[in-house]
């Protein structure tokens, strides 16, 4: 013989809110915890010196330009930034004016960049470029612009006999 149970209606109701605040605090748990997995995300991208994207973020998005090539037959350039004498900067003013004219250099390039140009920190003193839907001569003349605007970056008066420039190699496929 089967015996039914009933538990009072008010212990009914008290589990039923404590359960609801349980599911209510993991759902805002859960919420603090994406948010935190995202901005590791992007600090996992992103070069810790200049925020730009790092060599891995830089080839994911190369690469969906590279497949955009291949499958439509679009233009497309690299271009390589070397700074320089970087060397020489670092030994002559130092590691922290170094990093700050790498920061400046990173700004100017972005800024001076298209929206559809991917732009990243290859490493040291080397920044990378995809051009996408860029022919050879559009790639010469934003590499070009690149350096000029480099040359002209403001410097304090402290680095005033420093003349920054960079030697950019193009790479275009058509």
């Amino acid at each position: 013989q089967n015996t039914v149970i009933q538990a009072p209606e008010s212990i009914v109701a008290h589990d039923s809110t404590s359960m609801q605040s349980q599911i209510e605090t993991l759902q805002k748990q859960t919420s603090v915890y994406k948010k935190k997995l995202a901005e590791q995300l992007i600090m996992s991208q992103t070069d810790p010196l200049t925020r730009l994207p790092n060599r891995q973020a830089y080839n994911e998005k190369l690469s969906k330009a590279v497949q955009s090539w291949q499958d439509n037959g679009d233009d497309l350039a690299v271009a390589v930034i070397d700074i320089d004498h970087f060397k020489r900067i670092n030994d002559t003013w130092g590691h922290t004016r170094g990093d700050l004219i790498l920061t400046k250099i990173a700004e100017v390039c972005e800024q001076s960049l298209r929206p559809t140009d991917v732009i990243g920190r290859f490493g040291g003193e080397e920044f990378v470029v995809g051009l996408p839907h860029t022919s050879p001569s559009e790639a010469q003349t934003i590499a070009e612009r690149l350096k000029e605007n480099v040359e002209a970056l403001p410097l304090t008066a402290e680095l005033s006999e420093l003349c920054l420039s960079v030697t950019i190699g193009i790479a275009a496929a058509h």
